[in-house]
């Protein structure tokens, strides 16, 4: 089984910044969807959203303060997920924001189209423009989802048709080291 997820943050550091919205759809082992789970994340005392995340998400704190707790968000998601492998388009960053996932293998849409194209671009948009996907509502949590689960199942296709290994593979480019390596991470550098 697998969970694609996704998540809206106030910021980029798991360290100062937090959790505001979590997209997340189970698959079978056949990829298809057995189950979705998108929830809005209440800003802890202190927290603000900059005027920045608040035009790139939609999310306002007006919206996020009848949210759940962000323990009890990321404890839920984390029983949601269970066993299965996690995929994320930038799994270095949502793996970062997630604490119980260290034990779960992992799927990176990032590094397996960098893998695949190491010339292009490999942001969501790049991507799903590649494989022809409806690029909409990006930076929201679910929208993204539903984005990522269409792109990993064309560039599970091609990679697997190549040879190519992906499961706990990050790629690294030479002149923006990743932040958070997740702990069962091979990273391969030097990928631009």
């Amino acid at each position: 089984m697998y969970t694609v997820l996704d998540f809206e943050t106030t910021g980029l550091n798991p360290m100062t910044e937090q959790v505001t919205e979590i997209g997340a759809v189970k698959l079978d082992a056949h990829f298809n969807e057995v189950g979705r789970m998108n929830v809005i994340v209440k800003l802890r005392k202190g927290q603000r959203l900059t005027d920045y995340i608040k035009e790139l998400t939609g999310l306002t704190e007006e919206k996020l303060a009848n949210g759940l707790d962000e323990q009890y968000a990321l404890q839920a998601l984390t029983s949601f997920i269970g066993k299965d492998i996690i995929i994320a388009q930038f799994a270095s960053f949502d793996l970062s924001f997630l604490p119980f996932s260290n034990s779960n293998d992992f799927i990176c849409t990032k590094s397996m189209f960098k893998l695949l194209y190491p010339e292009k671009k490999s942001g969501l948009k790049q991507i799903v423009a590649h494989y022809g996907i409806d690029y909409k509502n990006h930076h929201q949590a679910m929208a993204d989802v539903e984005m990522a689960v269409q792109a990993f199942l064309s560039l599970k296709g091609e990679c697997d048709a190549r040879g190519i290994s992906y499961i706990n593979v990050m790629t690294e480019p030479e002149d923006r080291p990743l932040n958070f390596v997740p702990t069962k991470a091979v990273v391969i550098k030097g990928a631009n």
